[in-house]
């Protein structure tokens, strides 16, 4: 499923340039490209490419708090990247849902569905993230998680889940 990341969009942990993946979609879309500039956000693409790994460590010279008295933090990691992309295709257009946010065994829930609170904290950050009733739309995958037998679960063993590609909060 695609997200948007710094620097591009990630798939699967590897994260593929803005352009790379519009161009590779716009190809692909056979049934055209919406009006809508994230449409591929939360959709699910196949993507055949070279990937690399990266490792990285930003070290922020030490110089006095910035604005609003915070300091700048140092940060690494390893991050993979895809070079040489041959085909980036369309499998699944995200699908949308919409509501107000309840909670729910430790997640939200929207309709049918339940929502965990890391994406709706990621994919509302900008907007102070989620709470128990924001009315919300948002944009993903759905799938289901079947239970063990002795796990608490919902009827039928099975949780169904809504991973978020992309999120708004509505007035």
């Amino acid at each position: 499923m695609v997200r948007p990341v710094k620097g591009g969009y990630e798939v699967r942990g590897v994260v593929l340039p803005d352009s790379a993946l519009r161009d590779g979609l716009a190809k692909s879309a056979m049934d055209g490209i919406p009006s809508d500039p994230q449409w591929f956000q939360g959709a699910v693409v196949r993507v055949t490419a070279e990937i690399v790994a990266h490792e990285y460590e930003v070290d922020v010279p030490a110089r006095p708090p910035g604005e609003g008295g915070l300091a700048e933090q140092k940060s690494s990691g390893r991050e993979l990247t895809a070079r040489k992309i041959e085909v980036v295709e369309l499998v699944a257009r995200a699908e949308t849902i919409e509501g107000v946010l309840q909670r729910s065994k430790g997640f939200f829930e929207l309709g049918k569905y339940l929502v965990s609170r890391d994406d709706l904290g990621w994919a509302l950050a900008g907007a102070g993230g989620g709470k128990e009733g924001d009315r919300v739309r948002l944009w993903g995958q759905p799938r289901v998680v079947h239970c063990l037998p002795h796990q608490q679960c919902l009827e039928g063993g099975a949780l169904p889940i809504f991973d978020v590609g992309r999120a708004e909060k509505l007035p």
